[in-house]
């Protein structure tokens, strides 16, 4: 940009120097002076000279234009490769941040989720365990009842076998003394009295026992059922746990590669970016060395620009092949 501004402004002062300021005397308010032939030759030759002295001006401001053109071409080549060199660097620096950030991350979500899942599978094994205990306590618990159930009717059956052995006996020798008595009606009634004593008492064994069966029964069913859904409910609770450690480690280790992956395109971005706006000002300050310097000049640095671009591009391409693998 500067070198343009020179150059405009040389063209400008080029123009007014061939231009000159004379009035043309043709278009002069007096009519004296604008016929006078001898003052239009003045005026003529004072153009002349003041041309001739005018261009030479205008050629020495042109090689002082050209020779700060040289010394900014130098100075903003100079600048774009220190330029590109930082900004290659910095781009070198985050890719390197960003990869080590992403795997920092990367195994300190490993490491939570084997955390978690040790602790899920510890927390699931211990509930599991305490399911199994539990289940065996009331298990146990439940036999124990159903035994002390079944105790109790059997021996409330033989109490009231033995109460309505006893009471038939009574009966049987309270008919034996009415038989005595009352000898055919004693000896039936006797007789039909024992009967039905015999037989309440061995209905009343008979439900005691079955009673007890059934309590003894629905005990051992109702310990086996606990025990189950403990076990089941155990199971249920470990593999929730292992499900839920294996969902956060496999989310932690995708936002460990999800953030790896941004920051090394992050920084192929900032790199292609640098590379690109290097090239953009370098190609800018050959173009106008080029405008500036003769074609012998020109030829010259237009070799060493096709060579340096060369070299550039080669190692931006060892650059970028490098970064790839």
């Amino acid at each position: 940009m500067r070198c343009y501004k020179i150059l405009l402004m040389t063209c400008v002062l080029a123009v007014i120097y061939q231009h000159g300021f004379c009035i043309p005397v043709t278009q002069s308010e007096d009519p004296e002076i604008s016929q006078d032939p001898d003052s239009i030759e003045e005026c003529t030759g004072d153009q002349e000279y003041e041309a001739g002295h005018l261009e030479e001006k205008v050629r020495n401001k042109r090689d002082q234009g050209i020779e700060q053109a040289g010394q900014l071409r130098d100075q903003d080549i100079e600048q774009a490769g220190q330029l590109r060199d930082q900004d290659i660097e910095q781009a070198g620096q985050l890719r390197d941040q960003g990869i080590e950030q992403a795997g920092q991350l990367r195994d300190q979500g490993i490491e939570q989720a084997g955390q978690l899942r040790d602790q899920d599978i510890e927390q699931a094994g211990q509930i599991r365990d305490q399911g199994i205990e539990q289940a065996g306590q009331i298990r146990d618990q439940g036999i124990e009842q159903a035994g002390q159930i079944r105790d109790q009717g059997i021996e409330q059956a033989g109490q009231i076998r033995d109460q309505g052995i006893e009471q038939a006996g009574q009966i049987r020798d309270q008919g034996i003394e009415q038989a005595g008595q009352i000898r055919d009606q004693g000896i039936e009634q006797a007789g039909q009295i024992r009967d039905q004593g015999i037989e309440q008492a061995g209905q009343i064994r008979d439900q005691g026992i079955e009673q007890a069966g059934q309590i003894r029964d629905q005990g051992i069913e109702q310990a086996g059922q606990i025990r189950d859904q403990g076990i089941e409910q155990a199971g249920q609770i470990r593999d929730q746990g292992i499900e839920q450690a294996g969902q956060i480690r496999d989310q932690d280790i995708e936002q460990a590669g999800q953030l790896r992956n941004q920051g090394i395109e992050q920084a192929g971005q900032l790199r292609n970016q640098d590379i690109e706006q290097a090239g953009q000002l370098r190609d800018q300050d050959i173009e106008q060395t080029g405008q500036l310097q003769d074609q012998h000049t020109q030829q010259i640095n237009l070799d060493e620009g096709i060579e340096q671009v060369g070299q550039l591009r080669d190692q931006d391409l060892q650059q970028i092949s490098q970064i790839q693998h």
